[in-house]
């Protein structure tokens, strides 16, 4: 199961399975325990943490004790909301440079006023055309030193 495809990591019995396994175990606690199986069931909630999928397939995993599952699950927590955030990221640069490439009407590779103001309507953002053309302008200059520095 890749990371990237998971939603939540859930800590207990909170899935289908442990909730299952959980269910049948607590029926048997009052009888006596079958010949040759540990009298205390191997799921212990506290040792129990699923990894569950966008499409609600789980993995379900039992640690060697709680500290395990503890570490294991604040791991794996910070892996995912990191991959999360790189996929969100991913995803408002695409935007931003499909928008862009729209933007420019003859295919230049660049966005003239024109073209930045057109781009501001469609993102229905309302700036006075006086306000704009200054930030085009101070944008326009500051990107062009910038490129006369650098070589």
């Amino acid at each position: 199961m890749p990371l990237s495809e998971v939603s939540e990591i859930r800590e207990g019995w909170l899935s289908d399975k442990f909730r299952k396994v959980g269910s049948k175990t607590r029926k048997r606690s009052w009888q006596k325990p079958l010949i040759g199986t540990i009298k205390s069931t191997p799921f212990k909630d506290e040792r129990c943490f699923s990894l569950v999928t966008y499409n609600k397939r789980s993995l379900d995993l039992v640690a060697v004790d709680k500290l395990t599952k503890d570490r294991w699950v604040q791991g794996l927590r910070y892996v995912v909301m990191e991959l999360n955030y790189k996929d969100r990221l991913d995803q408002k640069q695409a935007f931003i440079k499909q928008s862009f490439e729209n933007a420019d009407s003859n295919q230049d590779g660049y966005l003239d006023f024109g073209e930045i103001c057109e781009l501001l309507k469609k993102m229905n953002i309302s700036i006075n055309k006086e306000a704009a053309r200054t930030l085009f302008e101070v944008t326009f200059y500051c990107l062009s030193n910038y490129q006369l520095n650098t070589f």
